[in-house]
């Protein structure tokens, strides 16, 4: 095991409707086969993430099962990643069916894309 605190703390967590809101508004978007993921530059020393499971894609429990295994997958992969940007990550129907790994494979393949509009576009 790593060392070093490996909580997801609430700072790193979206939270408030204005904080999603805001992301729809004026965030940019990346989209893979099974999520859309809204983000913007946030000034911040870190990454914060939010996390959008509707119903279409699957009853309560495997919502919630699906949501922690994105954070799970958020909180592993974070500092690898662009710093300093807010995530909102939105399931699509077929999320669910994925394993830890192709789940985690998926997420890297759309902030990575947003790697690369981070370095190609000044943010707004």
């Amino acid at each position: 095991m790593p060392a070093g605190n490996q909580r997801f703390t609430k700072e790193k967590r979206l939270r408030s409707r204005a904080e999603f809101l805001g992301m729809g508004r004026k965030g940019r978007r990346a989209a893979t086969e099974h999520f859309l993921i809204q983000w913007r530059p946030n000034g911040l020393s870190f990454n914060r993430l939010g996390l959008t499971v509707s119903r279409r894609v699957g009853q309560a429990v495997t919502r919630n099962l699906l949501k922690r295994r994105l954070r799970e997958a958020f909180r592993k992969a974070s500092p690898q990643w662009p710093q300093g940007v807010d995530l909102v990550v939105i399931a699509r129907p077929g999320a669910a069916a994925l394993d830890q790994a192709q789940l985690a494979r998926e997420l890297e393949q759309g902030v990575r894309a947003i790697g690369q509009r981070l370095r190609t576009r000044p943010p707004a």
